[in-house]
Order: C-alpha cells, then sequence, then structure tokens
C-alpha cells in the first residue's frame, strides 16, 4: 500500500485540478488497493483448503501481489 501511494502521489501532483479531486483520485485508488488484497487473500485460503498450503504459496502468493500492485497502477493511470 505504501508502494502506491508513493508512486500515485507524484502523479496527483502533477494531474489538473482541484486539491479535493486529486485526494478522491488518491484515496480511491488506495480503496482499490484494499478491496483487491482483500480478493487476493480469500483466493490464496481458497486454494490453501482445496490444493494445500504449498500451492497456494508457489501459485497465487508469489506472484498475485506483484499483478495486483501493477493492475491498480494501470487502472489509476487510465482513471
Amino acid at each position: 500500500m505504501i508502494g502506491i501511494v508513493m508512486l500515485l502521489a507524484p502523479i496527483a501532483y502533477f494531474y489538473d485540478g482541484a486539491i479535493k479531486n486529486k485526494f478522491y483520485w488518491l484515496a480511491s485508488g488506495l480503496l482499490l488497493l484494499i478491496a483487491l488484497n482483500v480478493a487476493r487473500m480469500a483466493s490464496i485460503g481458497f486454494i490453501w483448503l482445496s490444493e494445500g498450503a504449498s500451492a497456494a504459496a508457489s501459485y497465487v502468493h508469489s506472484f498475485a501481489g506483484i499483478l495486483l500492485f501493477y493492475a491498480v497502477i494501470i487502472v489509476m493511470l487510465l482513471a
């Protein structure tokens, strides 16, 4: 979450608009990241229950965090 804020804050600085709109843009990015992180944790839990701990760690946990980070960056830049 810190990485997203540290990346989106300088982008928000160059965003044309009022301070209020910049704050809402940053807050929506943070909320999107939290929602997707909850979905990631739920998918890790479901895979853990169905496939086991090693499958959950190797399939989802190892790459889902980075994929999540890039997905939020792309969505926020398009927004």
